[in-house]
């Protein structure tokens, strides 16, 4: 969905969550009645794709780990698609299950399978 590394305002943000297509499933994650975080899920035909963020000023406090593990709980097929330069982000799908299955030489692909 996106693999911007770039700031996202809030009025962008709010653009986007009206005009998201029906595909698309948005959550926010907070701390302390604070944005720390967003997870976006696009379900497709097979997998479900996987997008999240966390604001810097929340990153290590376990926000990604909560988002990941609450998609896994929503979709039991998932593809996170990550810039091969984010090893933050690579590190956090491999600790959650995800398998590597292959790149194009800028983006990695990581796939996630419910077992049961």
């Amino acid at each position: 969905m996106t693999n911007s590394t770039a700031p996202v305002g809030y009025l962008r943000q709010l653009r986007f969550y009206l005009g998201k297509p029906p595909n698309i499933k948005a959550y926010i994650g907070w701390i302390s009645a604070k944005r720390a975080g967003y997870l976006l899920l696009r379900q497709e035909s097979t997998s479900c794709f996987i997008t999240e963020a966390v604001d810097e000023r929340f990153r290590k406090a376990g926000v990604a780990t909560g988002l990941v593990r609450f998609a896994q709980e929503c979709c039991a097929d998932l593809t996170a698609e990550i810039l091969l330069t984010n090893s933050a982000s690579i590190k956090l799908h491999q600790s959650a299950g995800f398998q590597f299955s292959g790149d194009d030489g800028r983006i990695a692909i990581y796939r996630f399978k419910r077992q049961g």
